[in-house]
């Protein structure tokens, strides 16, 4: 879906923005496709979301995600507005990544139609509805592009599987919901212990964990590179954790990003672990 609609938007060479840390296949999907990625650097201040004064006249396309892959940070509905208004001014596709939608746990996400009418919409049944590795989504476009997204989807991939189709059904029906919900109920638990559980074990620096299921951590008080600290973990206490690198070229060695989609007794057994190992190394 991602490479139908930066086929539609795009021609090579242009320059499409993106928030840094990010998503790392999206840099590969465009550098595959012949284009430019520039990327608009985030913090703390505006929850690791872009800003709408980085809505540059070079860009033709910027990608939003929210909830996002790696901090778990969601845009706000004002802010995201404002972004889309900053696109619209200067003739800039937005393309907006929803694809963790439905795994919130203070507020739901705001989806940009809710601010514009013009923006591509990601969103997928991987996640929330739980079924990572079906390849099936969707793709919300204005009308004005669909016949050229149509052309390109049935060259690219025709449709979904009959299988996935059916599996999907399922997963919208109110059975399905309910036990969705449950998973999500499940990953709330565990995110309020792995804030508990990371903080204590003296990770203080922590993204907003609005959704998804991630926590974004900021290691650069330990003078400890990410790569050898995830690797450290993994070898001496059997936990794997993402070294941010993945996410950020340039400053991702100084963040781990932790997943939470586990059972919560393993979340529980992870913490127990992680804790051990930082109180061994911080003697």
């Amino acid at each position: 879906m991602v490479s139908s609609g930066v086929s539609a938007l795009f021609d090579a060479g242009e320059t499409v923005g993106m928030g840094i840390p990010c998503y790392p296949s999206y840099r590969q999907i465009l550098k595959a496709m012949s284009l430019q990625v520039k990327g608009l650097r985030t913090d703390a201040s505006t929850g690791f979301q872009p800003r709408p004064d980085q809505i540059s006249d070079d860009l033709a396309g910027v990608i939003l995600a929210s909830p996002a892959n790696p901090t778990g940070t969601m845009i706000q509905e004002s802010a995201l507005a404002d972004i889309a208004a900053a696109c619209t001014a200067r003739n800039v596709a937005l393309i907006s990544d929803e694809i963790y939608h439905g795994l919130h746990y203070d507020a739901p996400a705001i989806s940009a139609l809710q601010v514009t009418d013009q923006a591509y919409i990601i969103n997928s049944f991987s996640k929330y509805f739980s079924m990572t590795g079906w390849r099936l989504g969707w793709m919300v476009v204005p009308e004005a592009h669909l016949r050229v997204v149509e052309r390109l989807a049935q060259n690219m991939f025709i449709c979904a599987p009959h299988a996935a189709q059916v599996a999907a059904l399922g997963a919208l029906s109110p059975e399905g919901r309910a036990e969705l919900d449950e998973n999500r109920a499940v990953y709330a638990k565990n995110r309020l212990l792995m804030l508990e559980g990371l903080r204590k074990a003296g990770f203080d620096r922590l993204a907003p964990a609005d959704g998804a299921f991630y926590i974004y951590a900021d290691i650069s008080a330990f003078d400890w590179p990410a790569q050898d600290m995830a690797q450290a973990l993994l070898n001496e206490a059997g936990v794997a954790v993402t070294p941010g690198l993945d996410f950020d070229p340039d400053e991702g060695h100084r963040a781990l990003r932790f997943s939470y989609a586990r059972s919560t007794e393993d979340i529980e057994e992870g913490l127990a672990r992680i804790t051990a190992f930082m109180a061994r190394h911080r003697k």
